[in-house]
């Protein structure tokens, strides 16, 4: 009896070895997938009214909840069987990548190496717009450097199951990179206007298709409960 159990227990212990294995080793590949996408520049302005213009894009799009008051970087979420997530020190990576570099990042979640942000909002910064997205990254190289020490991104065990069973998915793997951006729309069209702003600022949280969300901090609902206040 006592051999049975020893074997039984060697045996279970093996199975959840090789299960775990796998698990890492296929999450692994989906997070080292590289995205084959052009680190295509536009014109990035230096003049204080686009310096001024991105700051505004940067704080009303939430840059500085998850990177810090001074983009130094923080930790923003650290659960011990989930992940811990990095924002990094964006004074640093506008001084590291090109203006090119720092489109694909933004717009597309792909960082220098080619593989992909893990929760940065890029499926709703992809819609920026060039000019505002140039001011944007104008603002940024405009901030004073900031030495702060970070440690990486660790994606655990539960996070690794999510991202195996499709729960969890990379950014840069749910942007259409192809898809038709909604106009700036600054002559004077309201309704213009106020879809790249939606576009552009609500859809991190109420999803791309204006439905709401069950994931992230929390549900949202859809936006067309605005037509009942």
């Amino acid at each position: 009896m006592k051999r049975f159990l020893k074997w039984t227990a060697i045996g279970l212990g093996s199975l959840i070895a090789v299960a775990l294995l796998g698990v890492y080793g296929l999450s692994e590949i989906q997070l080292n997938r590289r995205y084959d996408i052009a680190a295509s520049p536009i014109a990035v302005p230096t003049d204080s009214a686009s310096v001024a213009r991105g700051k505004h894009i940067a704080l009303t799009r939430g840059c500085n909840n998850c990177h810090g008051a001074n983009l130094e970087g923080k930790v923003f979420l650290d659960e011990p069987m989930l992940a811990r997530l990095v924002a990094p020190n964006l004074t640093r990576i506008a001084r590291e990548y090109t203006d090119g570099e720092l489109v694909r990042a933004i717009r597309h979640g792909v960082k220098k190496n080619g593989t992909s942000v893990a929760v940065m909002p890029s499926s709703m910064l992809y819609h920026l717009g060039d000019a505002d997205l140039g001011a944007l990254i104008a603002y940024l190289r405009s901030v004073p450097p900031t030495e702060s020490t970070l440690p990486g991104n660790s994606m655990r065990l539960l996070a690794r199951v999510g991202i195996i069973a499709g729960k969890y998915h990379t950014e840069a793997s749910v942007i259409d990179h192809d898809a038709p951006r909604a106009p700036e729309a600054t002559d004077g069209d309201p309704a213009a206007r106020g879809l790249y702003l939606a576009k552009s600022s609500c859809t991190e949280c109420h999803g791309q298709d204006y439905q709401g969300s069950s994931g992230g901090a929390g549900p949202t609902p859809g936006v067309s409960v605005v037509q009942a206040y």
